[in-house]
């Protein structure tokens, strides 16, 4: 037969296991979280003259984005309201991202598998380079001034060196994340997720710190500027979004 004592220390110790459980439970919700949000303050919006707007990247006075649409199309676009300054013909027929960088325009394209480099002011390609994959999706550069190309069937994002050459891959969030946007500011990667309507934040090496839903269902392009605005491209209401950096 069980003496008072033994039922007392039994029932302390259940209450000290419910304890335990509750605390681990409040630690867990607690970092997840931190680090869902969905604190992304809408700005303004403007429609786009493009049938299917992705990417997005900037020179510092314009922006540029592709419409995958056939032919397919290279547009430069205004930074106030996003009316169109001139639109040129793209190398291949599914142009998919686009980046600024030393002074060019690089695009990928999912139907030749290329990456393009253009002339910033006419965009006639000065060279093309293999992706590192058969569907690559979104493209940029890190502060090092490697290549960052996502594939959107793999979920992989790769890093290549001046050779093109992979030093280093990331798989996505999810089994199957279709990244639609990647940019890359100070230390972080930014990238999109058009198929579920997420941004992500990422660690220089890939960890997602932070996921955040996008304000619209479709986000096809990100681009981080100075002052921390977030703009985004939303192939679903063909529109670029100005967001408040969180």
């Amino acid at each position: 037969k069980m003496t008072t004592s033994k039922k007392y220390m039994l029932l302390n110790r259940k209450i000290l296991y419910a304890f335990l459980i509750v605390a681990l439970f409040f630690i867990v919700c607690g970092d997840e979280e931190d680090k869902w949000t969905t604190d992304l303050m809408l700005i303004s919006h403007h429609p786009i003259d493009a049938i299917s707007p992705y990417g997005l990247t900037s020179d510092g006075d314009t922006f540029y984005v592709v419409d995958r649409a056939y032919p397919g199309e290279i547009l430069k676009i205004s930074m106030l309201d996003a009316t169109t300054i001139n639109r040129y013909e793209s190398p291949s027929i599914q142009p998919s991202g686009i980046s600024f960088h030393n002074n060019y325009i690089w695009t990928t394209d999912e139907h030749s598998d290329l990456i393009y480099k253009h002339n910033k002011n006419t965009m006639e390609v000065i060279e093309s380079y293999p992706a590192p994959s058969d569907n690559p999706s979104a493209i940029c550069f890190n502060p090092d001034g490697h290549i960052l190309v996502c594939d959107w069937i793999e979920g992989v994002i790769y890093e290549l060196d001046n050779e093109f050459q992979i030093i280093r891959e990331f798989k996505g969030p999810r089994y199957e994340s279709h990244f639609t946007g990647i940019e890359c500011h100070n230390e972080h990667i930014w990238t999109s997720e058009g198929m579920v309507g997420y941004i992500y934040k990422h660690s220089s090496n890939g960890e997602i710190m932070k996921t955040y839903l996008a304000p619209w269902k479709h986000p096809s392009g990100i681009y981080l500027s100075d002052d921390e605005f977030l703009w985004v491209i939303d192939s679903s209401i063909r529109s670029l979004i100005k967001c408040q950096k969180p």
